[in-house]
């Protein structure tokens, strides 16, 4: 006697095979997911202190353009000194090199340093 068809433990493991393997497929397709929307905020998030920073540097004012409330509990910019002058000035300097750092506070507490950079300010004394 010929049997024709799968036998109900045959079913039942191909279903559990398939079961996996389509589980394991929509977690990776959620993790790729989920990696896209934390790239996506990174990005903008970059592209918003770049635009921030090319603000702060054109403006005449020494401060930099407010964050929105997502960034600014996150970012601080801290503005040193202004680099020496020039002793020696046939005319009187317009602009003084400012530095300053972009930093980020972490979970943990600590502020770990974005970026490092100079800008051009406009001193008030040069009239």
């Amino acid at each position: 006697m010929k049997q024709h068809g799968f036998t109900i433990l045959e079913v039942l493991l191909a279903l559990a095979i398939t079961a996996l393997a389509l589980g394991g497929i929509m977690s990776l397709s959620a993790g790729s997911k989920r990696l896209a929307f934390k790239a996506e905020e990174s990005l903008n998030e970059i592209l918003f202190l770049r635009a921030a920073l090319n603000i702060g540097a054109l403006q005449r004012k020494s401060d930099y353009p407010k964050y929105p409330v997502e960034y600014a509990e996150k970012i601080t910019i801290n503005l040193s000194t202004l680099i020496d002058k020039v002793p020696r000035q046939t005319q009187r300097i317009k602009y003084a090199l400012e530095t300053y750092q972009l930093e980020e506070k972490q979970p943990n507490g600590k502020s770990e340093i974005l970026l490092d950079g100079v800008r051009w300010k406009l001193l008030e004394t040069a009239r």
